[in-house]
């Protein structure tokens, strides 16, 4: 089986050893240690830190990210094991949420677009003044439910 330096995978993966080292910290990856006690990762262990990664940009708190691990290898108690499928669920109700914020946005820029294009169509502006108005909405109404 390969083993990785903390150099290659910081490389390979660009996280920081720093990061790594924390991460190791941390025991969200457990390198082994070589005579020199030096760390060494093997592919799980960057499968590991790529899950950490991908996880931190999706908005997981790193002690979410561990919840998630235990769960996945069926360590975690059985009420933890409910309290991370509550926890995946309310996240991907928020992303749903952002998805119909970015589609909101998305359609406001193509009418900022059209207004840029037709300024004198008072309907395009109109739209546009419309969909300023429910993206605040929406805005504001996520930022209290947090």
């Amino acid at each position: 089986m390969k083993k990785y330096s903390i150099q290659q995978v910081s490389e390979h993966l660009h996280i920081p050893k720093d990061t790594l080292r924390y991460y190791d910290k941390l025991k969200l990856v457990s390198p082994s240690r070589g005579e020199n006690r030096y760390r060494y990762y093997t592919e799980q262990d960057m499968l590991d830190l790529q899950y950490i990664e991908t996880m931190k940009y999706a908005d997981f708190t790193l002690a979410e990210i561990r919840q998630f691990f235990n769960y996945q290898r069926s360590l975690a108690s059985e009420e933890d094991c409910l309290n991370i499928e509550r926890l995946l669920e309310d996240k991907k109700l928020q992303y749903k949420q952002k998805i119909k914020v970015y589609k909101t946005i998305a359609t406001l820029v193509d009418n900022m677009l059209q207004v840029k294009k037709q300024i004198e169509s008072s309907d395009v502006l109109a739209k546009a003044n419309e969909l300023v108005v429910s993206l605040f909405q929406k805005i504001k109404e996520e930022s209290h439910e947090k």
